[in-house]
């Protein structure tokens, strides 16, 4: 008697597991209700980013565009930054350097709760 007790204990305690399990894997596939924004709007953060902007080196003559990663925490803040897409490496560190100057975010929501998130910020350079 005590084995089969054993048995069910354990096959219903792993189907706890694997329904956690499950709960977990919905909630990462649970559409967000808000993306994480600038305060200010999306035009003031482009003119943000592009008056900060320097050319980064005068030998640099490529064109493109740097995808800057930014986790933004469920307070707002900044927490990590990557370089998602690159074109080089004067050009990723000067979009890296200007995306860092963002200090607050409104952070994205799910289910009405703050959430961390990723948010990506495309930067051009461009030769005029």
């Amino acid at each position: 008697m005590k084995k089969i007790t054993s048995i069910l204990l354990l096959a219903f305690s792993s189907n706890l597991l694997f329904a956690q399990e499950l709960k977990d894997q919905d909630e990462m596939f649970t559409p967000l209700e808000i993306m994480a924004t600038y305060p200010h709007g999306n035009d003031s953060l482009r003119n943000l980013i592009y008056t900060n902007l320097k050319w980064p080196d005068p030998m640099f003559c490529g064109e493109g565009i740097v995808v800057i990663k930014v986790v933004i925490d469920d307070c707002g803040l900044p927490m990590d930054y990557e370089v998602e897409k690159g074109i080089a490496e004067v050009a990723d560190k000067e979009a890296l350097r200007v995306v860092k100057l963002i200090k607050k975010w409104n952070p994205s929501i799910r289910r009405g709760v703050a959430i961390t998130s990723d948010f990506y910020i495309p930067v051009k350079f461009r030769l005029d």
